[in-house]
């Protein structure tokens, strides 16, 4: 498929499992056409609500993936 983009993948190898799944995840989105915009977003109000795993966009539209 040519909409997708020709990038290698992460090294995961030496990753805790989690922390290699966000990466894989943010790989995939990222060969879809997606820009990653951040990771590990902290959301703070009066104190620390949680963390998004990665906020990325495409075609003008945000999105947050847990």
């Amino acid at each position: 498929d040519r909409s997708k983009k020709q990038i290698p993948p992460p090294d995961i190898s030496k990753l805790k499992l989690g922390d290699a799944g966000e990466e894989w995840v943010a790989y995939l989105y990222q060969k879809d056409g997606f820009k990653v915009i951040a990771r590990k977003y902290e959301v703070i109000a009066t104190k620390k609500l949680g963390e998004i795993d990665i906020v990325c966009a495409k075609q003008k539209r945000l999105y947050m993936v847990e």
